[in-house]
């Protein structure tokens, strides 16, 4: 028996403003838009970026456990005290100071995995086990 997981899909969505302390988490985002916008205490646990484009964002206290992002842009784009646990970022182009900054302890990425992959490259500075 399966249910449904209730994901709320939100399609071709333009941000427009700045967002404070919203709840966009378990959602479907397809082609999501925001140029320079400022998102702080967003929670976005467990939600899919499909084609988005956050270009020169700055992301402020929000929370991306385990959300996947599929070809989506967020170059330019600041993360500062972000959580990303157990995150994918799959033909996703970001700055790479998100690594340094925002990635994971190694207790989250676990012994004998595969290590994070980013841009179909390795990250093997994440995983000094």
């Amino acid at each position: 028996m399966s249910t449904s997981s209730n994901r709320v899909h939100h399609v071709d969505q333009l941000f427009e403003g700045d967002l404070i302390n919203e709840k966009y988490s378990n959602c479907l985002i397809i082609r999501g838009v925001a140029k320079g916008k400022k998102f702080k205490g967003i929670d976005f646990k467990y939600t899919i970026f499909e084609t988005c484009y956050f270009r020169k964002c700055s992301f402020e206290d929000c929370d991306f456990t385990g959300c996947r992002f599929n070809t989506s842009n967020l170059y330019g784009s600041i993360f500062q005290n972000c959580k990303f646990d157990y995150v994918v970022f799959e033909r996703t182009q970001i700055t790479p100071e998100i690594l340094d900054t925002n990635c994971p302890g190694l207790e989250n990425l676990g012994r004998g995995r595969e290590p994070v992959k980013w841009d179909h490259l390795v990250v093997e500075k994440m995983i000094k086990i």
